[in-house]
């Protein structure tokens, strides 16, 4: 699981816009929403060429990318030059599949629309900033300081998740002896990435596609809080009093999501290809549903016509209850669609509706289903 933790966020100097759609510089439509203007929140809905490029390439980095099936690597890779292809193939030797702890970057650096201007920032950063971001945030500064000294201490330290096999202490104690080399490496084929043809023809494509996220995503209309656990599915074992949200739809990281928060920010990327339908309307109809079915007697006369169709005084007899009250409880089981009635005769039949049982079934099988 991608779980990527934030330091307090220390002198940073936020910009913060209040525009509805925006033109990039490029002629590609964003959308930019803010949730409630007040002094205390303020939410900000966008696609950030910044964010796809850092998933892109930590992605190309890795080994198995089971997680990012969407991504054509191999018209990527084409299109990058030799400097940065050997880059990658270097280091995909050595990386982890925890490379996406280094998102990190966005809360010390949030240029989140300009690439050179966020690399620039980043290689502003002193070594010991860029190490614990890139490595996730959660390293103590005194574990960050004897590792830049001496590398290979991390044999002899005591195991933590960011160094709990032989391959992560191996990247590790790679990443810190080369440290230099890779931060100008990874910057600059990050560069190459999103000013490639490969990149901006992808984001072209999908455009339509990502704003249509973002517009599902505000329909939503939930509490900034509320939203960013809907998104990610889970209720966080950990909430600040943020007052700033960043949703970020991402091609590259569909279908998964996750993220990267601090004492004040809290940033959400979520792979648009999954929808984000809300599930508090589906509760409510399967609960209308289940309500009808929370009574004893109309449990009986289901089951009853799922065994035959019958007419309403013999489903009396069987229930032990007068005709009236049968009528009651049918005209509920067809408003909930459960059963159907057909008349023979002076007769009216009734009988279980299979294709609507069977659909009530499903949804809220798919609905209770534990998401892993």
């Amino acid at each position: 699981m991608l779980r990527p933790r934030g330091p307090l966020l220390h002198n940073i100097r936020w910009s913060f816009y209040n525009i509805g759609n925006t033109i990039m510089e490029d002629g590609r439509m964003t959308i930019e929403i803010n949730y409630e203007e007040t002094a205390d929140e303020q939410v900000h809905m966008f696609f950030s060429p910044v964010v796809e490029g850092m998933i892109l390439l930590c992605a190309m980095l890795l080994k198995n990318k089971k997680d990012f099936h969407y991504i054509d690597y191999q018209s990527v890779e084409k299109a990058l030059p030799e400097p940065s292809r050997v880059f990658i193939e270097k280091w995909r030797r050595y990386s982890t599949n925890d490379l996406l702890g280094c998102l990190e970057l966005l809360l010390k650096v949030p240029q989140f629309q300009n690439e050179k201007d966020f690399c620039t920032g980043i290689s502003a950063l002193s070594d010991i900033d860029f190490v614990q971001s890139f490595l996730g945030g959660e390293i103590p500064s005194d574990l960050t300081e004897r590792l830049l000294a001496s590398p290979d201490d991390i044999e002899s330290m005591e195991e933590r998740y960011e160094w709990s096999t032989p391959e992560k202490r191996q990247f590790i104690k790679k990443f810190l002896l080369e440290l230099q080399s890779f931060r100008l490496g990874f910057l600059e084929t990050f560069l190459h990435i999103v000013h490639g043809d490969f990149f901006q023809k992808l984001i072209r494509a999908k455009q339509e596609a990502i704003d249509h996220s973002l517009i599902e995503l505000k329909k939503l209309n939930m509490k900034p809080l509320a939203l960013s656990q809907y998104v990610m599915g889970k209720t966080f074992r950990r909430t600040s009093d943020y007052k700033l949200y960043y949703f970020f739809p991402s091609y590259s990281f569909s279908p998964s999501k996750m993220r990267v928060f601090n004492h004040a920010v809290c940033i959400v990327i979520f792979g648009y290809a999954q929808p984000l339908n809300d599930d508090r309307e589906k509760s409510k109809e399967l609960s209308k549903t289940l309500k009808v079915l929370s009574d004893p007697n109309r449990l009986l006369i289901l089951r009853m016509l799922c065994v035959k169709k019958e007419y309403g005084a013999r489903l009396a007899e069987y229930v032990g209850v007068t005709t009236a009250t049968v009528s009651h409880h049918l005209d509920l089981l067809k408003k909930a669609n459960l059963i159907k009635e057909e008349k023979i005769g002076a007769i009216k039949y009734f009988s279980a509706d299979p294709i609507q049982l069977e659909k009530f079934k499903s949804v809220l099988q798919e609905f209770t289903t534990i998401k892993t």
